[in-house]
């Protein structure tokens, strides 16, 4: 066993990764005669003229679960570092003047994007009212009908799915059908017997969903279930499904309030972030031009 592997046994990741900051400091610990920009750490790799030293490793670094992972993972650290740098010279020496200048160009324009962006995001978040109460999204909703019309059917059901031998068949049917204050308490009682149910009929579902559910049909065969207060028994070889029909809109029909609210309320929180955005432009530069931090000659 090697002495780096003795360092690293039987320990955590956390302690794995300030073990191995350790010894490469430790492995570097006279300081460099030449010093550059006060850096005092003696550097453990080079390309050309730019040094790698132990600190800035060590965030290059993951997590590793043995010693061996670890040194595997600082060889690869390292050889990675290495190769970027290496690449980077090879294209500074290859890459015509004029396509280097537009690069930079990129890249400073990248750079100042990436901080305007980070900046705006910061701003939002401090300022931005991210509450829509009620009044605001059913007034969205009242206002803008044409951007809730269905596309596919939505359905509000009760589905039972039980063995064909079940001794409570008969009370278990009674009660979808009638489904009152006991009928729920009794059905929620005797739900361990069914093979798969759907009681919360206030909830609409899509018609993927709803064909997914319902194994005894398929697209083809859905519109004869599509008839509201109606009670539906399909049985097979093994079981029974008791399905209520309790309501069902069709495609164009307008969505329901309650079936579009979280949409709703994404909709009005991105237009008022854009308008946010839009105004916070606006002002920066008035504010700008104001305090003579700007001139835009013409």
């Amino acid at each position: 066993m090697t002495c780096l592997s003795l360092f690293f046994q039987k320990v955590s990741p956390v302690v794995l990764k300030y073990k191995l900051f350790t010894l490469l400091f430790l492995a570097s610990i006279a300081i460099s005669c030449n010093q550059f920009a006060g850096v005092t750490e003696r550097p453990i790799a080079r390309v050309e003229t730019t040094f790698l030293y132990p600190s800035e490793l060590t965030p290059l670094l993951g997590r590793y679960e043995s010693p061996e992972d670890s040194t595997l993972q600082a060889k690869a650290a390292i050889n990675s570092w290495v190769k970027k740098r290496l690449l980077y010279e090879l294209a500074l020496v290859n890459i015509e003047q004029e396509k280097q200048e537009d690069l930079e160009n990129l890249v400073a324009e990248y750079r100042a994007d990436l901080f305007a962006q980070i900046y705006k995001e910061t701003v939002v978040i401090s300022k931005l009212d991210t509450m829509v109460n009620a009044a605001q999204a059913a007034s969205y909703y009242e206002n803008n009908p044409m951007l809730f019309q269905l596309k596919k059917p939505l359905y509000q059901y009760r589905l039972v799915v039980l063995p064909k031998d079940n001794v409570d068949l008969q009370i278990i049917r009674r009660a979808l059908r009638r489904y009152n204050e006991k009928d729920q308490q009794m059905l929620d009682s005797l739900s361990f017997q069914f093979t798969d149910f759907q009681l919360n009929d206030s909830l609409w579902v899509d018609q993927n969903y709803f064909v997914d559910q319902m194994a005894f049909t398929s697209l083809k065969s859905l519109r004869k279930y599509q008839k509201k207060s109606q009670f539906f028994e399909i049985e097979d070889s093994l079981k029974v499904s008791l399905l209520f029909m309790k309501n069902f809109l069709d495609k164009g029909a307008q969505a329901p309030f309650s079936y579009v609210s979280q949409m709703i309320t994404s909709i009005v929180l991105n237009k008022r972030k854009l308008d946010f955005l839009r105004q916070f432009d606006n002002e920066i530069i008035e504010d700008a031009i104001k305090n003579n931090k700007v001139e835009i000659y013409e």
